[in-house]
This record gives C-alpha cells, sequence and structure tokens, in this order.
C-alpha cells in the first residue's frame, strides 16, 4: 500500500519516509518533483534518479490520495474518485461525493474500501466492482478548521483508525467493520492544540501539534490505552508545560 496525505500541485511523492525535523514537523519524503500540474505520478525505485513511469489525468486541484490493492483513491474537492492502479492513464473508473472537501483518505480493511475524512464527517465507503459507490457508515468528526492541504490527519491500523478530532482537540481512535456502527475506542485530548499531521509505527504514535511533537505509546488491541510518552514543545507552550510541572510538584511536596 502506497500512501500520501497531500497531492501537491508539483510534486507527487512515490515513496514514503518519516522523518522529525527540527521545526517541530513530520517531514514526508522522497520520490521526485516533476511537472507544474497536480496529478498522481508513479516513479520507478531508481534511487538516484526516479524515473516518471505514468501518471493520471490532469486533476483540477490538489488533494489526498491511496493506493490500496489494485486501485488507487484520489480526492479532488469534495470528490473522491477510484482509478485502475494497473494503469493510471485510464478515466476514473467511479466517483463519491463527500458533504464538503476531502480532508485526508486511507484505505480501509477490505478491497474496495475506502475511509474518507471532510470537515465534519469520518465515512466509510464501499466501491464495489461495476456497482456505485455507496456509503457504509459514517460518523461525526469536527476537521472544520484544517486547512485545504493538512498534513496526515487520518491513519489506519488494521480494524481500526487514528483519526485527529478538534472538538476535543486530539485524537480519536475508532472500529472500522463494514458490518457495524463504528465506536470510539480510545481518545487522546491534546493539551497542546489541535493535531496537524501524525504517523503511527508498531506502538508508537508521532503527533505535530499546534504546539510541538508529542508521542503516544499504543497498549492493548480491543481496548488500546495511548499514554503520553514525551514531548518538545515550542514557545508558550513550553512554559505552558513547566508551569504545569511546577504546580504539581509542589502539589506533591504540600501533601
Amino acid at each position: 500500500m502506497l500512501t500520501s496525505s497531500i497531492i501537491k500541485p508539483f510534486s507527487i511523492v512515490a515513496t514514503l519516509a518519516l522523518a522529525t525535523s527540527g521545526a517541530l514537523a513530520l517531514t514526508h519524503t522522497g520520490g521526485a518533483s516533476i511537472g507544474s500540474d497536480a496529478a498522481v505520478k508513479k516513479f520507478d525505485a531508481n534511487p538516484v534518479r526516479p524515473i516518471l513511469t505514468e501518471e493520471t489525468e490532469t486533476l483540477a486541484q490538489s488533494g489526498a490520495f491511496v493506493f490500496s490493492h489494485d486501485a488507487l483513491f484520489v480526492a479532488v474537492g469534495r470528490e473522491v474518485r477510484r482509478y485502475d492502479g494497473r494503469d493510471l492513464s485510464q478515466p476514473a473508473i467511479a466517483s463519491w461525493n463527500a458533504s464538503s472537501a476531502v480532508k485526508a483518505i486511507a484505505d480501509g480493511p477490505e478491497r474496495g474500501l475506502v475511509l474518507v475524512l471532510d470537515a465534519a464527517h469520518l465515512t466509510l465507503v464501499r466501491f464495489a466492482d461495476g456497482e456505485a459507490p455507496a456509503t457504509v457508515w459514517a460518523m461525526a468528526v469536527d476537521e472544520s478548521a484544517a486547512g485545504s492541504n493538512p498534513g496526515r490527519i487520518l491513519v489506519r491500523d488494521g480494524n481500526r483508525a487514528f483519526v485527529a478530532d478538534a472538538s476535543i482537540p486530539g485524537v480519536r481512535v475508532v472500529t472500522i467493520d463494514a458490518n457495524a456502527a463504528p465506536q470510539t475506542l480510545a481518545v487522546y485530548q491534546s493539551s497542546e492544540g489541535m493535531i496537524q499531521d501524525m504517523s503511527l509505527w508498531g506502538r508508537r504514535v508521532t503527533l505535530a501539534t499546534e504546539g510541538g511533537l508529542v508521542v503516544l505509546g499504543v497498549t492493548g488491541d480491543d481496548a488500546p490505552v495511548l499514554t503520553r510518552l514525551g514531548a518538545r514543545l515550542g514557545g508558550s507552550h513550553r512554559r505552558a508545560s513547566m508551569r504545569t510541572r511546577r504546580t504539581r510538584s509542589s502539589r506533591t511536596a504540600r501533601t
């Protein structure tokens, strides 16, 4: 599976690796920059000079995309398009419209299933062969404050998904089941502000927030628990965190 949060107007990333920059942000690197049009472009694996092998039709605007099984799903405004992942030169096979501009998409646990996050909902959509795409379920999630090109604010892990939710603000872990309504398994409330980007690696979730980087530990499967392991904060958030720790230490000493 190849996934990216954003199709940049001038660059498509073909392979991804996570790194942490000194500017307190998560950086997705790899692939190559080519052309000035918005399109999904596939490159070979040559690390010296990636070569463009195929690409989709020119898109009206940039958006999120994900390769899943034999399909490519691309967000263009409110529309999610399905392309044949084996031949990107062909027109879209099918399309589905969200209630507002799509912020992020992720592959589902089964072929043809895709998670779509817009400003107000997380929706599981089924793109069945030879049938019109259909909504399986939708749940309320607040991403109304996210810009048109946010970072990775939706990540799937097996039969559950980590999704940024500004109503907390923080991260919500929800179930993904095509035969049952979604349930919230765990919530992390971010004292550092809204989530702008995230990565999942094993049992660790790294969050890029308004205030800095936060690392969470994930324990448990059926009933996951999110534990704050550490953070690198900047500016006012670092000072506020230090004041909070001093206050807690003072209370402990008095006790």
